[in-house]
């Protein structure tokens, strides 16, 4: 067994390698490909990926030469970014795209971070953006403030706009049951679904899980009678 050790850069782990997979047996072939690790916010109470120590991104230069190799050695030309990346960072990949002349499309996994301006928007689309996944959880400030997901409606919205005008379909989550969460909170997220319907392509409206490290500061988001012997596994679906 191999000791465990924290990467340190992301330049050292190497250009995925699709060649044992079957390809061309896939209707839509997505190449999966990860740019950074961990997450530049790591602070939403419900996520694993919180309080990560460290954030981590390759070098977009690298990034590109792995994506032109994959493009030309599988024949892909859509590609999925599996990562939480920062605006900044996807703004200098898009950059270099378009230097490049590269032409792709890709699919990012974001955050609804208030970066995202109209001209951003616009410039990632020209790049190839076409499909994002946002966290986007709920609607209600209270919410939002108790997940620690420093955001807020309003710039949920303005982004949403943002990204539709540009072009670029919009995937949302919105999490239902987090801890003290009231029917009257719960329903503030259907209704901002509904009235921001034309700025968004769907939404998953998936149920609270307990799968961070809230258990150990239970009296803060009013968790009680916490089974750690009695897990229950997802689904198959996830949810």
């Amino acid at each position: 067994v191999n000791k465990e050790e924290k990467v340190r850069f992301m330049q050292d782990i190497p250009q995925p390698d699709f060649s044992d997979l079957p390809l061309d047996r896939y209707i839509f072939a997505k190449l999966p490909y990860q740019m950074t690790r961990g997450c530049y916010w790591s602070q939403c109470a419900f996520c694993s990926y919180r309080n990560t120590k460290g954030y981590i991104k390759r070098d977009v230069e690298q990034v590109i030469d792995h994506i032109q190799t994959m493009e030309k050695r599988y024949g892909r030309h859509i590609f999925q970014f599996i990562d939480a990346i920062h605006p900044s960072i996807l703004r200098q990949l898009s950059d270099e795209l378009i230097a490049r002349n590269v032409k792709i499309r890709y699919d990012a996994y974001l955050r609804l971070d208030k970066e995202f301006t109209p001209e951003l928007c616009k410039q990632l689309r020209k790049s190839g953006l076409k499909t994002v996944l946002f966290g986007f959880e709920s609607a209600n400030q209270r919410m939002l403030d108790v997940m620690k997901k420093g955001n807020s409606p309003e710039n949920m919205a303005n982004v949403l706009k943002n990204m539709h005008r540009a072009g670029i379909q919009s995937i949302l989550s919105c999490l239902i049951g987090f801890p003290t969460e009231t029917k009257e909170e719960a329903w503030d997220s259907i209704r901002f679904l509904r009235e921001n319907r034309a700025y968004y392509y769907w939404v998953y409206i998936v149920h609270f899980g307990l799968i961070s490290d809230m258990c150990q500061e239970a009296e803060r988001y009013g968790l009680t009678d916490i089974q750690t012997d009695t897990l229950i596994r997802y689904d198959d679906t996830g949810f």
